[in-house]
């Protein structure tokens, strides 16, 4: 029963896909011969008729005048110009002879509206054209001896004005729509762009500086230390620590590949752990700690990626602000409270933390992410907090 239920919903919607993909051209002209045909039916509907002469005619003439007010609405899209002239001539000659050709007049109707709609240029010149088509009509079936009064003159044009107000309308929603596609497409352009700056950012800044602070890592070590201290093992961190900024730029690049391998987007995530930066760093003597407590697990992955990105940024700026002096950080998760404290120590001559790129990138990494962001230096530390209440 499913089965059947599924097949029958999906088959109208197969062919209206099929109908809204199709060409436009093709479309209407489907459109345009069903109005045909509908006319030529002995429906007994008098359509649109204007002058109230009647007059009979072989149905040659009647075909041929049909056709004339509804074929032409094919090209009321591609050319909506021209299908408004060939109609409005075809509309004009009909009720000039009084003949009788049903729904035909309606062709005039879209015309008007697909006119309004669809036209980008000339709009004036074929306002202008319409009315001193419609007097010249308007004397010519006058000069036949027209029952119409003044007010019916007046009406009829009333009604033609319709259809085109309605185009007019519909035509402006869309170029509204089409602007604010634009200006949707471009704000989503320069996020982007900033996106990548900041991953950019992040990646070169961190690891950079990581490699600076490796180089000068002596400086932190007493001279006992020093002696005892494998210089072979801090040149390879050095490298490693190279080598991992390549793949994760690597990594970066490729999320912009449509056709990278999803193994080069694990990648950065992997390379990101905090865990890992601070192993790191503390092999090359740098004074840095991690502390985690809680169901660690628990977090959702979006918010452990921005604690991820957001510890990298705290620790790079303390190592360029604080050179040498401790880092400890801490990430803790309550049944209720997901927090990431990022404290170091603040060298008297030290400037204070400014709201750089970094600064701002933490930010907003955390508020886009449901979280708060603050600072606080204080008995000289200075500490960034990143909460987010679950």
């Amino acid at each position: 029963m499913n089965k059947t239920t599924t097949a029958a919903a999906s088959a109208p919607q197969s062919h209206r896909e099929w109908w809204q993909s199709g060409s436009p051209l093709v479309r209407d002209s489907l459109a345009a011969a069903g109005l045909m045909l509908l006319s030529l039916l002995p429906l007994g509907i008098d359509g649109v008729r204007l002058g109230e002469l009647q007059r009979e005619f072989p149905f040659g003439v009647l075909f041929v005048l049909v056709a004339a007010q509804t074929l032409p609405l094919a090209l009321r899209r591609v050319f909506p110009a021209l299908a408004l002239a060939l109609i409005g001539v075809a509309f004009a000659v009909t009720q000039a002879l009084g003949a009788g050709t049903g729904l035909a007049g309606l062709g005039l109707l879209f015309a008007l509206y697909s006119c309004a709609a669809h036209l980008r240029r000339g709009r004036l010149a074929v306002i202008l054209s319409c009315v001193v088509g419609y007097l010249v009509l308007v004397v010519v079936l006058i000069a036949q001896e027209s029952s119409e009064q003044l007010i019916d003159w007046i009406t009829f044009a009333a009604v033609l004005a319709v259809p085109w107000g309605a185009g007019e309308l519909v035509r402006r929603w869309r170029a509204e729509q089409d602007a604010n596609f634009e200006r949707a497409a471009a704000a989503a352009d320069r996020a982007a762009r900033s996106l990548l700056a900041r991953e950019l950012h992040d990646i070169v800044t961190h690891h950079v500086t990581a490699m600076v602070m490796q180089a000068e890592s002596a400086r932190y070590l007493s001279a006992a230390e020093q002696a005892d201290a494998d210089r072979d093992t801090i040149d390879a961190v050095i490298a490693s620590t190279g080598r991992l900024a390549l793949g994760e730029l690597r990594s970066l690049l490729g999320t912009l590949d449509p056709e990278a391998d999803s193994h080069e987007h694990a990648a950065l995530a992997e390379a990101g752990e905090v865990s890992s930066m601070v192993r790191r760093l503390r092999e090359t003597g740098y004074p840095i700690s991690l502390q985690v407590s809680g169901p660690i697990d628990e977090v959702p992955p979006e918010i452990t990626g921005v604690i991820r990105s957001v510890a990298r940024e705290a620790v790079t700026n303390a190592m360029k602000h604080a050179r040498g002096k401790e880092v400890s950080l801490a990430i803790g998760v309550t049944a209720g409270i997901v927090e990431l404290v990022a404290t170091n120590a603040v060298s008297s001559d030290s400037p204070p933390p400014v709201a750089g790129r970094g600064m701002s990138g933490m930010h907003r990494r955390v508020v886009d992410a449901g979280g708060t962001f603050t600072t606080e230096t204080k008995s000289g530390r200075y500490t960034m907090t990143a909460r987010w209440t679950r």
